[in-house]
């Protein structure tokens, strides 16, 4: 499987689904939430963001393929997902909301409309790092569910 492909179905997903995506709306779903860690907010780059599907394929490291990740948490709940995909200069922008659930626990909506995903999350010595499960399509037409763990830093 090519990794630039990977790359772009997995970002996408962190956008449309990421990945590298938290229902940060009000309880009307009508706009985004302040439930967000302060903690989180501002620009962050990944070091890492690793897709392993659940079904035993090979996991790959988007970043070490080449890739860039990006994101921009605003105050608001407003998440900015900025990806460069590997071997290429193609960059897309997506715009979805983040709202902390619990101690630990984030949701990313990557985008209105598009699911829901809980990621785990930890900040340790500047190092932010978000493990969660998605369906991923890696590149078959048919999503298969991976585990993401992707590590930002500011």
């Amino acid at each position: 499987m090519n990794a630039s492909y990977l790359a772009a179905r997995a970002t996408r997903l962190l956008s449309v689904a990421l990945f590298l995506a938290l229902a940060a709306c009000d309880d009307d779903g009508s706009s985004p939430s302040a439930d967000v860690p302060p903690e989180l907010l501002g620009d962050w780059t990944a070091s890492e963001f690793v897709v392993s599907p659940v079904d035993g394929s090979p996991s790959q490291d988007l970043v070490a393929a080449g890739g860039v990740m990006r994101l921009t948490v605003r105050s608001n709940g407003e998440l900015i997902t900025t990806t460069t995909q590997p071997g290429t200069n193609e960059q897309s922008v997506d715009v979805g909301t983040i709202k902390g659930i619990s101690p630990g626990v984030l949701e990313i909506q990557a985008e209105p409309g598009s699911p829901v995903v809980r990621f785990t999350y930890q900040l340790d010595a500047g190092a932010w790092t978000l493990v969660g499960t998605a369906p991923v399509d890696l590149g078959s037409g048919t999503s298969v569910q991976a585990e993401i763990r992707a590590v930002y830093r500011h």
